[in-house]
C-alpha cells in the first residue's frame, strides 16, 4: 500500500492552496541570510512570479511551489 502524502498549505495569489507532498516544502533555511533553526523560528515561502492563474493551480497544486523561495521574516 503506498504511503499517503501529507498536505501542506501554500498561499498563492492570496488564496490558500493545499499541496500534497511527501515532506514539507519548507526546509527551515533562509535563502537570503542562510540562517537556520534554532537561530530563526519560522520561514515563509515568497513567490517571485505568479506564473499561473489560481484556477490552474487548484487543478494541479504542485505548480504552486514554482518560482518560490524560502525566507526568514527579517529577510522577507
Amino acid at each position: 500500500m503506498p504511503k499517503k502524502k501529507k498536505t501542506f498549505r501554500v498561499i498563492y495569489h492570496n488564496t490558500p492552496i493545499f499541496v500534497p507532498m511527501d515532506s514539507s516544502p519548507r526546509k527551515g533555511i533562509c535563502s537570503a541570510c542562510r540562517r537556520k533553526k534554532p537561530d530563526i523560528k519560522v520561514t515563509a515561502l515568497h513567490h517571485w512570479k505568479y506564473a499561473y492563474q489560481t484556477k490552474t493551480i487548484k487543478k494541479d497544486p504542485q505548480n504552486a511551489l514554482g518560482n518560490s523561495t524560502e525566507f526568514c521574516f527579517s529577510s522577507h
